[in-house]
């Protein structure tokens, strides 16, 4: 099986590595993706997800997530996810939600884009709030309106 590596700083310890794992897992399997090759998330912070925003989409701004299909041979990568820990927080205050269901819904929002969903049309971006909110309601106890609720109300 492939593996899930998981990258925290030193001041994110709190987070759970299994359970970003399993978030991970069931996005992936809930969408029946033919999952061959390791994924890496990187949680980081908001100057490094500026600069990969800028390098790699020309966008000089700070992201919550940022995915990267990679599928290197050399390393058996599929992938990497970059969630930044410092825009989920601002977001999780925004909307109301505790942190770890903002950070829930980041790592299910980049193994999606890993997957080819989109989110760059309002028909696109309302399936994959769907596909998120499913997931959340399966990772966490309490259900909560997603970000992209908020900004339609």
């Amino acid at each position: 099986m492939p593996r899930i590596e998981i990258h925290l700083p030193d001041d994110e310890s709190d987070l759970s590595v299994s359970l970003i794992r399993r978030v991970a897992r069931t996005v992936i399997r809930g969408e029946a993706w033919p999952w061959q090759r390791d994924l890496s998330i990187i949680f980081t912070d908001a100057d490094t997800i500026q600069d990969l925003n800028s390098r790699f989409l020309g966008h000089d701004r700070v992201t919550d997530v940022m995915a990267f299909r990679l599928d290197d041979d050399d390393t058996n990568l599929w992938g990497e996810v970059y969630v930044c820990v410092n825009q989920a927080r601002v977001q999780s205050e925004m909307y109301h939600v505790p942190l770890l269901h903002e950070l829930t819904r980041l790592v299910i929002h980049g193994v999606l884009h890993l997957m080819d969903l989109d989110d760059g049309d309002p028909d696109a971006r309302a399936e994959m709030t769907r596909k998120e909110d499913r997931y959340l309601a399966e990772m966490v106890p309490i259900r909560l309106t997603s970000p992209n609720q908020h900004e339609t109300a």
